[in-house]
């Protein structure tokens, strides 16, 4: 119930950052218009040919404002008249078409990913204090804090590489793969740039660590239920974490590594929302549900307007993408997987003799 408190906040945050930093559509509709002058006759220039480039800025220590020009297309003519019409780059981003909803959902499920981890206190309640409190205010607080770091650094990356230059480059260049690196170098030079890499690869690994430690909760609890084995249900005696739990965890962790990170985002993402968000959007507005947030004391502001506007963000990041359907493909082999061990499970345990 914790998590759907925060959902419609953290849907209609990713929304607004998406639509600025993802969505981007072709279909230009505005345009730079003028005419070319001779600067000694003041007479109009006809069938000119002229070039738009984009400049640059590179600033670095010790080093004046420099800059580089890097053409935007392959020119445009005036006419017999001297007029001329450019069209600009960002033209028709906000054109909501079939194009503008594509990007959109593209971008909210890399964002969906990014936030991932708002909500790992949920998993740890029985190890907080006073988690009606606690729970609530880490969630909240953990999206408004990462949420505006992050448009503080798209922003800041923005002012310095324009998303038309990263836009224009392939997809295997330096200013796609490593970004925040070609932004340092672009500032303060090569060195800064290689101490970045490694603050980030740093940073990562601290992901990873946090994330195993309410990820492992999970094999955990469903194996003080019976669901999993009970080898999941150990505690270490030393340091009190279930560290078989955190082992297997870490070990499929590895495994994925070997797959492309755009794939494995992309279906982990998928996966989740099919059998964690919509599952818990629908589950919070059931009348035993209801019956429990008035029995322990909790409640949703505006129910069950959140919980709708969960349900409807996360049903167009699944189906607002193309190919959507090979994501929810793996989703139903991992369905099935689940459905074929739970059977097992039932009948192992109905054929075994009560004690």
């Amino acid at each position: 119930m914790m998590r759907q408190r925060s959902l419609p906040f953290y849907c209609l945050f990713l929304f607004m950052v998406s639509m600025a930093v993802f969505a981007e559509t072709p279909g230009a509709s505005y345009q730079i218009t003028g005419v070319v002058i001779n600067s000694v006759t003041g007479n109009p220039v006809p069938h000119c040919h002229l070039y738009a480039s984009l400049t640059l800025q590179n600033r670095g220590p010790g080093r004046g404002p420099a800059g580089r020009r890097q053409p935007t297309s392959n020119g445009f003519d005036a006419d017999e008249h001297g007029r001329f019409s450019i069209p600009l780059p960002s033209a028709g981003a906000w054109h909501l078409n079939s194009a503008f909803f594509m990007g959109l959902g593209a971008g909210l499920l890399v964002a969906a990913y990014d936030y991932g981890g708002y909500y790992s206190v949920c998993f740890m309640g029985a190890e907080v204090r006073d988690p009606q409190k606690t729970i609530p205010r880490a969630v909240l607080g953990s999206v408004i804090i990462v949420g505006t770091l992050y448009l503080l650094m798209n922003v800041s990356v923005l002012g310095v590489l324009p998303w038309q230059e990263i836009a224009e480059q392939s997809a295997n260049s330096h200013a796609r793969m490593f970004t925040m690196a070609v932004f340092m170098e672009r500032i303060y030079g090569h060195g800064v740039a290689a101490v970045t890499v490694v603050l980030i690869a740093v940073a990562a690994l601290c992901s990873v660590l946090a994330l195993l430690l309410g990820q492992s909760r999970i094999p955990f609890a469903a194996a003080r239920d019976g669901n999993f084995p009970a080898w999941f249900g150990a505690i270490h005696p030393k340091l009190r974490i279930p560290h078989h739990a955190m082992l297997w965890l870490g070990g499929l962790t590895m495994a994925f590594c070997i797959f492309r990170l755009q794939e494995v985002i992309t279906a982990l993402v998928v996966i989740r929302i099919l059998f964690q968000f919509l599952l818990q959007a629908v589950a919070v507005m059931l009348p035993q549900h209801r019956r429990e947030r008035k029995v322990r004391g909790y409640r949703m502001p505006l129910y069950p307007l959140p919980a709708l506007l969960a349900l409807g963000g996360f049903l167009f990041i699944l189906f607002s993408r193309p190919n959507f359907h090979r994501e929810i493909r793996t989703a139903g082999l991992v369905l099935v997987a689940g459905l074929i061990v739970f059977g097992l499970r039932n009948f192992t345990k109905r054929g075994s003799p009560e004690l």
